[in-house]
């Protein structure tokens, strides 16, 4: 798959492929936008090993192998072999005798035909797959161990780094290691057998980043097998080992407010705890747990270096669009949504990250995020109502280096009579945001054309502190009252998923009023970094 690292798989028409010989059995077979897989069927005795590996022969494909068993649970996938192929390769052990069923599946819509060549007997016939799967270094390649991490890099070609760099990896690996595992207590990530040498994990010093800067800094590659991880108290199902790969010396950003070494320890912080992640659940569908996670935990780990407030602004700047959407203009909004769980730990404490984690071992989508919240007698609207009010004031520790970044100002009210009409509207859990003029004074707001789906809110700020209130459909409100008063339209609606958002429009009707009942205060916010909204974030 290029360089997608989580994603759901395809199944296909079981077919009758014949019973796997001890050696060596090839197979032919086309692939197209009819025909998006193939199965095959595979009868294992228990420790019995099998190695698979799919190449290419005509056209596109960008080939995918998994093994299930009959219950359609994934047991082992693979991709990409290497950093340098789009065919895969797969190895497998059979915990137990049975029928399993392997799958041979395309990526997108590309087609042409493909060999599957498939090796059966004991552990002996997995040799190959090393060489296989081998990240090849422009040059020698050296070693570095450390007590939990393997670390390969070399003098020579593209990839050419030095030793002081690769020893400064070397202590942030294991300074992160600590940090996150022995001090925050998350469990250790899966081990990974023999990769790479033997079992620790093994990090790769590699040229990731053009001379302009793009690429990446760093990169987190799940293992192939699923299954459980001992270092949990849990049962998970898609556990999986994680390889890393950092830049050779992260040059490239020179000058940028932090420094290269500064840059390579907080990617180890973010990169390795995509492996702590791949520990609980490698196949989550939901992008945004995994990076929103990561860049949190940035923040315990180098408070000082972090560089998650380089995404608040993708987050204020589309504040309408879907929460935890990939789909907005520069894809950072998931990295962004750090501050969502910000906001769950200031409440609850920093465990509840964790114990968002546990439940996405064991539940896909925002059912997971439920499941975390109902324990705390909480549940996901009320969370997200939060999280949108607190992103007006900016209401977050951190908040002194979001320098003039707010959240974006969808429209205003000036006078009795105005109507106010959405652009595109709100997708769900998305909000908008329309300021009050202070000389209005009292008035009536009501929502209207949206077909009863939307809520209303109200944030005022007097001074440092602000007040939010509950407004449903509609309410009477005196802007005279405070320095600065806002309204949120906010979308409770969500399905279990942010693929498919559409917008929710509207028309917020102004009218005028006497005095009215004063609205109960729902919650109280500091203000002390509260910013005026505006247009452009």
């Amino acid at each position: 798959m290029r360089h997608i690292v989580y994603g759901l798989m395809f199944m296909g028409l079981l077919l009758g492929a014949s019973r796997v010989q001890a050696d060596e059995e090839s197979y032919t077979g086309t692939l197209n936008t009819r025909q998006s897989s193939v199965d095959y069927t595979l009868n294992l005795q228990a420790a019995e090993s099998v190695l698979m590996t799919a190449e290419t022969l005509t056209g596109d494909l960008d080939l995918r192998l998994t093994i299930k068993n009959t219950l359609g649970t994934t047991l082992a996938e693979n991709d990409d072999r290497n950093a340098d192929s789009y065919d895969p390769a797969l190895g497998f052990t059979a915990s137990s005798s049975g029928t399993y069923i392997l799958t041979v599946s395309q990526y997108g819509n590309d087609s042409g035909t493909y060999q599957l060549t498939i090796t059966q007997g004991d552990e002996s016939v997995l040799a190959p797959l090393a060489d296989l799967t081998a990240i090849n270094l422009s040059g020698t390649e050296r070693i570095l161990d450390t007590p939990n991490f393997r670390i390969h890099y070399t003098y020579r070609g593209e990839d050419a780094t030095t030793e002081a760099f690769a020893q400064s990896v070397a202590q942030a690996v294991e300074y992160v290691y600590q940090v996150e595992i022995t001090q925050l207590g998350w469990p250790a990530p899966m081990p990974d057998g023999y990769s790479g040498g033997d079992s620790r994990m093994d990090v790769y010093l590699m040229d990731l980043m053009d001379d302009s800067g793009d690429g990446a800094m760093g990169l987190a590659r799940p293992g192939d097998q699923y299954g459980d991880n001992p270092n949990t108290p849990e049962r998970e199902k898609y556990a999986t080992s994680t390889m890393l790969r950092l830049d050779n010396d992260f040059a490239e950003l020179e000058g940028d407010r932090l420094s290269p070494i500064e840059l390579m320890r907080v990617t180890v912080a973010h990169e390795f705890h995509h492996a702590v992640q791949h520990g609980y659940d490698a196949n989550e569908p939901m992008g945004w747990y995994f990076e929103a996670t990561a860049v949190w935990m940035e923040q315990a780990v180098y408070p000082k270096l972090s560089s998650a407030v380089y995404y608040v602004e993708s987050v204020y700047d589309f504040p309408e669009l879907c929460f935890g959407t990939a789909d907005d203009p520069d894809g950072l909004q998931m990295y962004g949504e750090w501050m969502f769980l910000q906001s769950l730990a200031d409440i609850y404490g920093g465990n509840v990250v964790q114990e968002l984690w546990v439940n996405i071992a064991r539940l896909n989508g925002f059912a997971a995020l439920q499941q975390t919240l109902v324990a705390h007698d909480d549940d996901l609207v009320n969370a997200l109502v939060r999280y949108r009010l607190r992103n007006i004031v900016r209401d977050y520790k951190q908040a002194s280096l979001f320098e003039n970044a707010t959240v974006w100002l969808e429209d205003s009210i000036h006078q009795t009579g105005d109507q106010i009409t959405s652009g595109k509207g709100v997708q769900p859990l998305g909000a908008n945001y329309i300021q009050v003029s202070p000389e209005l004074g009292t008035f009536r707001v009501e929502l209207a054309d949206d077909g009863g789906v939307l809520q209303l809110w109200a944030m005022g700020i007097r001074g440092r502190q602000a007040e939010s209130f509950a407004l449903g459909r509609g309410a009477v409100l005196d802007s005279s009252a405070y320095d600065n008063l806002y309204l949120m339209v906010m979308n409770p609606l969500y399905e279990n998923g942010v693929d498919d958002c559409q917008y929710t429009s509207y028309h917020l009707n102004i009218s005028p009023a006497s005095a009215g009942d004063n609205l109960p205060i729902e919650q109280v916010w500091d203000a002390r970094w509260f910013t005026s909204l505006k247009r452009g974030g």
